[in-house]
């Protein structure tokens, strides 16, 4: 069953938040390579998953804090160098969180030392959206790869990994 048609038939209301999460893990890295942060977001596919979503037109999509991730983008002026007609404003949104990404926030990278050079370097996002706008929207294949989290009405967290 798609992602969309179990949310509903869980009884979902358009104003329920879903937490979406996706996590990776970049294997053998080398911490003597000053750029291992920005070379597991690349590698990933992470910034460009985000970007799909942020820039999907009617969907507000929000940090874990609530902040609207692409008027952020656009407050702190990332995307003023972006032309229109230039290319895909989807692929711009992708390049800008992949140069930026910790000075943007959404996607965090974290690391786990073997030794002094060896280890893994772990990307992930964490993401707000509505129900509502979720059903409107977009269509299970938009969620490929996320897992999405929400608050039942009786308090409970269901996450469903996708």
């Amino acid at each position: 069953m798609a992602i969309l048609e179990t949310l509903r038939g869980m009884g979902i209301t358009d104003d329920t938040f879903l937490r979406l999460s996706f996590h990776d893990t970049g294997e053998g890295v080398d911490f003597r390579n000053e750029v291992y942060g920005q070379e597991i977001v690349q590698n990933s596919g992470i910034a460009e998953m985000v970007a799909e979503l942020v820039t999907t037109r009617g969907l507000d999509v929000f940090t874990t804090y609530g902040d609207n991730i692409l008027e952020n983008l656009r407050s702190e002026g990332y995307l003023d160098d972006y032309d229109r007609g230039d290319f895909s404003f989807t692929s711009y949104v992708a390049d800008v969180i992949n140069e930026n990404y910790y000075d943007v926030g959404v996607i965090d990278v974290t690391t786990e030392r073997f030794d002094y050079k060896r280890g893994h370097a772990h990307a992930s996002a964490e993401l707000k959206i509505l129900a509502g706008q979720a059903f409107t929207l977009l269509t299970s294949g938009d969620f490929s790869g996320w897992d999405v989290t929400f608050e039942t009405q009786g308090g409970h967290s269901i996450t469903i990994n996708n």
